[in-house]
């Protein structure tokens, strides 16, 4: 699953991260590739500031997956953001800042 970009510390550029669930257990691996639809939509509107309705789509995978920890990490910053408001420079890039 395509988690979106991270700027890595002493780095220029992010690089794109994503999530290899291949090698998790068969259940686990199922029920990701159920919810991985859903999952990408609520990426796709994550990413373009759409907080609340990526929301629905994050709650929609963990009705599916209760134990996915990723969704339940975008639910929470979408969470933040509607709850807080997004920053003027906000680009959906994590930055790491320890190695």
């Amino acid at each position: 699953r395509h988690l979106g970009m991270v700027q890595l510390k002493g780095r220029l550029e992010p690089i794109s991260t994503y999530e290899c669930f291949n090698g998790s257990d068969e259940n686990d691996m199922n029920k990701k590739l159920t919810a991985l639809p859903i999952f990408k939509q609520g990426m796709s509107l994550y990413f373009n500031k759409s907080f609340n309705e990526a929301s629905d789509k994050f709650y929609r995978v963990l009705e599916i997956y209760p134990e996915d920890t990723t969704a339940k990490f975008f639910l929470g910053k979408a969470s933040h953001y509607i709850d807080m408001g997004i920053p003027e420079n906000w680009t959906g890039v994590e930055e790491m800042h320890n190695k």
